[in-house]
């Protein structure tokens, strides 16, 4: 069974490693035997922070080596659970789901005239079969099936009984005719998709599925490029269409201004479209293409994970699903434009068996560039003894509202002593006391 991907994050009971408050002269003994070797008390810090510190009263506090270690354990999870390959599967089941129910449907709407033909061609062999001599009286012989067959055939000639079968006769022919169009449909999933955004369902429920797997598609589309597209895509009218055409004809116009070192007039191109970016939208153009880039990157990813087979097969699936060739060709602009920001995705090689739909995998592959972005981070403060950097609400969504107070406790550790007056800043140094 397919499933959708979400994020675990695991809550542990007090178990005495949350310790809020560090004891100034556990870290100085912590320090010690670094100052006793290099004298100085920021490269003593950055060691004790790469290694962690364990406290008399058996608290613990991981340092950035374990934090760097559970991190790259959590991507070989991922990699080690799911099927990336299964992606294009969950469409075709879904696309399977919608034929079958389609295909039923049909069948129902054909066998009604052919019930009715059978019925007429039942009540023809009964009259064929008739005696065709007299009795000795003079009269028919009778044969009661007959009888009453022949007045029912001859009571069907009413008026409403001719509309009835009227109506079964067409519904027999629309059933025929989409069954030949289903019959002649291509044989790969994208093919599919394509041929029967012109078709029209006789099943509603196989209608809403359907358009339920183009919404996915199109939303799929627009990840591609925007970080929420919820308000995006949602229920696309031919209004919301041209809106949502607008806002990349102007995007384009934007970017081509930033590139000639023009004004790209971002905070008007926000009063006009800003409610199609989601709850959190860009405050500024470079917070913009920044999440731009990092949505592109994660679609590139998605691909670099597939087979040249399944790559080129997902393409076909993502692209002309909005069915406008004009909003179409302002997205291949835009992947144009963007292409300046060099937004390369990174493959991974992912070795498990748990199948994932479309949003899904896109889900995850956000959540892996994440982690990658949150280790560099993290081997950067390994050096340079800098916590400003390590992005604090990306690591609790990614590991837990644990590893952000070991965060925040390795980089109280100065501000600690300082306030037992055990260090103090010289200038841009940190000295003991």
């Amino acid at each position: 069974m397919n499933r959708k991907f979400h994020t675990h994050i695991r809550y542990s009971a007090w178990d005495g490693t949350q310790q809020s408050e560090t004891d100034p002269d556990q870290i100085l003994s912590a320090l010690a035997e670094d100052l006793m070797e290099f004298g100085d008390l920021e490269q003593a810090m950055r060691y004790l922070s790469q290694r962690g510190m364990q406290s008399e009263d058996g608290s613990y506090i991981k340092g950035l080596r374990e934090l760097l270690r559970d991190l790259r354990a959590q991507k070989n999870q991922r990699l080690e659970r799911y099927d990336m390959g299964s992606v294009l599967d969950s469409v075709r089941q879904q696309l399977d789901e919608i034929l079958n129910m389609e295909r039923g449907t049909i069948d129902e709407w054909i066998n009604q005239k052919e019930a009715r033909q059978a019925a007429d061609r039942f009540i023809d062999k009964l009259k064929n079969e008739l005696p065709a001599g007299h009795s000795a009286t003079g009269e028919q012989p009778k044969n009661p099936a007959a009888d009453q067959a022949n007045n029912d055939h001859q009571s069907a000639g009413g008026s409403g009984q001719d509309t009835s079968h009227f109506s079964q006769q067409v519904l027999g022919d629309i059933g025929r005719h989409n069954r030949d169009f289903l019959d002649q449909l291509p044989e790969d999933t994208a093919g599919q998709v394509s041929a029967l955004q012109q078709y029209e369902f006789l099943n509603t429920e196989a209608q809403k599925k359907f358009l339920k797997l183009i919404d996915d598609l199109r939303k799929s589309a627009a990840r591609s490029f925007f970080q929420d597209v919820e308000n995006m895509v949602k229920n696309l009218s031919q209004g919301d269409l041209d809106r949502m055409k607008a806002m990349l004809r102007d995007l384009n116009a934007m970017l081509v201004k930033k590139i000639a070192g023009e004004d790209p007039g971002f905070e008007d191109f926000m009063k006009q479209y800003g409610d199609m970016f989601g709850p959190n939208p860009p405050k500024s153009l470079d917070e913009l293409l920044e999440q731009m880039q990092n949505q592109m990157a994660a679609t590139q990813s998605l691909m670099n994970s597939l087979t040249p087979e399944q790559q080129q097969q997902l393409q076909s699936l993502m692209a002309d699903r909005f069915g406008d060739p004009d909003l179409e060709n302002e997205l291949m602009k835009l992947a144009k434009e963007m292409a300046f920001l060099n937004p390369r995705g990174k493959r991974y090689d992912f070795s498990g068996n748990e199948a994932l739909d479309l949003q899904a995998a896109m889900d995850l592959m956000k959540e892996m560039q994440d982690l990658e972005q949150l280790e560099k981070q993290l081997q950067r403060a390994q050096y340079d003894g800098n916590f400003d950097k390590v992005d604090a609400d990306r690591l609790e969504a990614l590991m837990g509202e644990q590893a952000r107070e070991n965060l925040d406790q390795l980089n109280q550790l100065m501000k600690v002593l300082e306030e037992a007056g055990y260090a103090s800043k010289n200038g841009d140094k940190w000295e003991l006391t």
